[in-house]
C-alpha cells in the first residue's frame, strides 16, 4: 500500500485511459454514460487523457448528431455490429479496437452505469503501484435524476491474496471487491498478455465473470482494490440489466442474454445463479477435480441462497430452488441446510425493490452533479 495519497501523487507523464462503452438498445442510458465521460474528461488531472470506443450492438446505429456532439469534448470511435452478437463478442470486438488504439489504461463502461472522477485516483494508485490492474467497488450506489442512493467506502486501497480469492469463488461469497472486467482499471499491456494466453480478450457467457476466472487461473498472488465507486449504476436503466433484475418474468432461459450467449456454470445444474457462472468460467481453465476441490459445498449453499433474494418471476425463483435441492443432495448437505432452504419463500415482483423502485421519478436524465457526493475532493 502507498505510503502517500492519490491527491498528492502527480502522474510523470501523459496517460491515456480510453473507456469502452458497450451498448445494446439503450440509446437513453448510453447518451447518460458518454455525458458522464465528457464530465469526467472536463475534471480529471490535465495529465490523463480521456478517449471513448463504443462498441454497439443495437439494432439501429446512434444518431450521427449525438456522435458529432460527443465528438466536440473527447475523443469518440464508434463502430456498430453489422449482426447481434453474444456478449462475450461484442465486448471482445470492442477489445479490439481499443488495443489497437494503444492506451495506457482500459475501462468498460455499460451503457446503464456512469463514470466518477475516482477513476482518475485509481489511476494514480495504480501508476504508484505499477499493478497489472486495480478494481473498485461499484455496487450499491445509484443515480436518478432525483438523488442518489449509496454506502459508505473508505476510499482506501485493500489488499486482496489469490488464496482469499479462491476461497470466496469456492463459497459463492463474491462481492464487488474482486476483479471483473466492469469494476477495474486495467494496464493495456495486461489485456494483451491476456489474449496472447488465453486467445481473446473476453470469452464465455458472461466476459466479466470470465476475467475474475483468469485473474484467478493466471496465478495473480495479491490484487488491489481502491474503495470508492469509480462506476456507478445509472438507476433508471438497472431494471433493464441482463442480469437477475431481467428474470422477473420467466426463467433465465427466456431472456435475450442467455439465448445469444448460453450458460457457463458448475455445477452444471445451477445455472440461474451468478456465483454458479463465476465458478463455470474458471473450469474453462481447471479440471474437473481442480473444482471440485475448489467448491466448499455448504458455504457455497449457503451463500448462493441470497441470491433467492433478488426480484424474479416465480418460474424462475422454483428453478433456483430446485437447483439448490440438487445441490444439497449431490453434496449430503446436512440438516440445516435444508431448513435455510425452506425458509426463502418468493415474494410477488410488485413487492419486490432491486435496485430501487423504477417509477415515473426516474424517467429524465440524471443529473451528474449528484456523482459529486461520491468522489474525493
Amino acid at each position: 500500500m502507498p505510503a502517500d495519497s492519490p491527491q498528492k501523487h502527480i502522474l510523470l507523464t501523459m496517460k491515456t485511459l480510453n473507456i469502452l462503452v458497450v451498448s445494446r438498445n439503450r440509446l437513453a442510458g448510453l447518451i447518460d454514460a458518454l455525458a458522464s465521460v465528457r464530465r469526467l474528461a472536463s475534471l480529471a488531472d490535465g495529465l490523463i487523457r480521456v478517449e471513448v470506443t463504443i462498441q454497439d450492438n443495437s439494432d439501429n446505429a446512434v444518431p450521427d448528431s449525438i456522435l458529432r456532439y460527443f465528438s466536440k469534448f473527447i475523443s469518440v470511435q464508434y463502430y456498430k455490429t453489422t449482426t447481434l452478437l453474444p456478449m462475450s463478442v461484442n465486448w471482445n470486438e470492442g477489445l479490439m479496437h481499443v488495443a489497437r488504439q494503444k492506451p495506457d489504461y482500459i475501462v468498460v463502461l455499460a451503457d446503464r452505469r456512469l463514470v466518477s472522477t475516482n477513476l482518475v485516483d485509481a489511476i494514480k494508485y495504480l501508476d504508484i503501484n505499477s499493478e497489472p490492474f486495480i478494481c473498485f467497488d461499484h455496487q450499491d450506489v445509484w443515480v436518478n435524476a432525483q438523488g442518489i442512493l449509496k454506502r459508505e467506502h473508505t476510499y482506501k486501497l485493500q489488499m486482496f491474496s489469490r488464496d482469499g480469492l479462491l476461497a470466496a469463488i469456492g463459497a459463492a461469497q463474491i462481492d464487488w471487491h474482486y476483479p471483473m472486467l466492469f469494476n477495474c482499471v486495467i494496464r493495456s499491456d495486461f489485456m494483451l498478455e491476456l489474449m496472447s494466453r488465453y486467445g481473446s480478450f473476453a470469452e464465455g457467457a458472461s466476459p466479466d465473470m470470465n476475467f475474475l476466472a483468469r485473474v484467478a487461473d493466471i496465478g495473480i498472488n495479491n490484487f488491489c482494490t481502491y474503495d470508492a465507486p469509480c462506476i456507478l449504476t445509472n438507476a433508471r436503466h438497472a431494471a433493464s440489466s441482463n442480469g437477475s433484475s431481467a428474470l422477473k418474468s420467466g426463467t433465465i432461459h427466456d431472456i435475450e442474454h442467455t439465448r445469444l450467449s448460453g450458460t457457463e456454470v458448475y455445477p452444471p445444474y445451477m445455472e440461474n445463479f451468478v456465483t454458479a457462472n463465476i465458478t463455470g468460467s474458471l473450469a474453462r481453465y481447471w479440471s474437473p477435480s481442480q473444482m471440485r476441490a475448489l467448491i466448499d459445498a455448504p458455504k457455497f449453499f449457503r451463500n448462493s441462497l441470497l441470491e433467492l433474494s433478488y426480484p424474479k418471476s416465480a418460474e424462475a425463483f422454483s428453478a433456483m430452488k430446485e437447483s439448490l435441492i440438487e445441490f444439497a443432495n449431490k453434496f449430503y448437505l446436512d440438516i440445516d441446510a435444508w431448513a435455510l432452504l425452506e425458509s426463502v419463500q418468493h415474494a410477488p415482483a410488485c413487492n419486490q425493490r432491486y435496485p430501487i423502485y423504477s417509477g415515473s421519478d426516474l424517467s429524465n436524465a440524471p443529473a451528474l452533479h449528484l456523482i459529486s457526493e461520491v468522489e474525493v475532493i
